[in-house]
């Protein structure tokens, strides 16, 4: 490939210069300003370019393009997660407006932290159905 100059885009040591600095930003916007500045990219072929590069490099690397697990302490402490368990199971109508406010975190952590331990919302409905002396009562 290679520029409007008849330049080529990858120039050995170019290409891994360009390689480092799109691993440091991580941004797709600055990694084009980056390219363009340097006469490499003048078309919007160039994200495609850009894109595919970012990918393969990425997937050679590590297999994967997910983001690897994070390090470090985790927002919510399992003391917090623990009393918003307890705290629903001990009022099982209370909500989670009302849960999330008991224990100074955000409605959406509340929800979250109730679907990972399977707990789900649901209603009691009635339904027909026999009661112990309905058999009895058949003619």
């Amino acid at each position: 490939m290679s520029n409007a100059d008849g330049r080529n885009f990858l120039d050995g040591e170019d290409e891994e210069e360009i390689i480092n600095e799109i691993e440091v930003t991580g941004d797709e916007a600055h990694n084009q300003r980056i390219l363009s500045q340097r006469n490499r990219l003048v078309t919007n072929d160039g994200r495609r370019w850009l894109n595919e590069m970012v990918i393969d490099y990425f997937d050679k690397e590590t297999g994967d393009v997910r983001d690897l697990p994070k390090s470090g302490r985790p927002k919510i402490t399992q003391y917090k997660k623990f009393d918003i368990v307890i705290s629903m199971e001990e009022n099982p109508q209370s909500t989670f407006t009302l849960v999330a406010s008991e224990n100074e975190v955000s409605q959406t952590t509340v929800l979250g932290i109730l679907r990972k331990e399977n707990y789900h919302p649901y209603k009691f409905q009635l339904v027909q159905g026999l009661n112990k002396d309905d058999p009895n009562k058949k003619i």
